[in-house]
């Protein structure tokens, strides 16, 4: 085994880097207004909603993915978990009152 090959990232590596990218788009969208949601919608009909939008972000996501340059795939997913997991994690301290 070469030894240049064997650093390499995966394609399912990749993937999962990647998938930053949508979870911020779904953690900034979705999460923060879901009591809004709740209560316009209902409590049994929002989680299929937010279930709902979250399958629409994945599937442009799976679009977009060939037409990205392979130097930007993992920077763009890097930043979007740091983003989203900073998001989260302001939402769920400052937004709840915990």
């Amino acid at each position: 085994m070469n030894k240049k090959e064997s650093r390499r990232i995966g394609p399912g590596v990749r993937w999962f880097i990647f998938g930053g990218a949508p979870f911020l788009v779904f953690a900034s969208v979705a999460i923060p207004p879901y009591d809004l949601l709740a209560h316009t919608v209902g409590e049994r009909v929002a989680p299929y909603i937010v279930l709902g939008f979250g399958g629409v972000v994945w599937v442009a996501t799976l679009m977009m993915y060939d037409h990205i340059p392979d130097k930007f795939v993992i920077p763009t997913g890097i930043v979007g978990w740091i983003l989203a997991i900073a998001g989260l994690s302001w939402h769920i301290t400052f937004a709840h009152g915990f």
